[in-house]
């Protein structure tokens, strides 16, 4: 009897855990990140949206919306989720936009730019670019 509840409890355990995983509040919005790190070189720093810790910065690494970016030296190279490539210069801070997370919808600002130097490359046929 005691392994059969033993069983039970795990069953409802593991089903609150997936129900939980798969909740719209749990959710950050897409699992499409926002951008990809496609080359980078120096002091580099990726920062979750509270900015309280740091993701790891490698090629090819995912950017989360809402993430933001932390250049001391060097530079780096993003890939926008929406074709834009962003060569982010050294002494700048800035934000990959989250639109869902901040209640907007998707919409106009894919980078907020507070210091530094950003160069953005626009194909044609691309949406426009906003950084603001």
């Amino acid at each position: 009897m005691r392994a059969l509840n033993g069983l039970v409890l795990g069953i409802v355990l593991a089903s609150i855990g997936a129900a939980k995983a798969n909740s719209p509040a749990e959710s950050s919005g897409s699992s499409v990140p926002c951008a990809v790190m496609e080359g980078f070189e120096g002091e580099v720093q990726l920062l979750d949206p509270t900015r309280t810790h740091l993701v790891e910065t490698k090629l090819k690494a995912p950017v989360p919306c809402g993430s933001w970016i932390s250049i001391r030296s060097g530079w780096a190279e993003l890939r926008h989720r929406q074709g834009y490539v962003l060569r982010v210069a050294a002494g700048t801070f800035l934000e990959i936009f989250d639109h869902e997370a901040k209640g907007l919808g998707t919409g106009l600002d894919q980078v907020v730019l507070y210091r530094g130097k950003v160069h953005a490359q626009v194909d044609k046929g691309s949406e426009e670019l906003r950084i603001v």
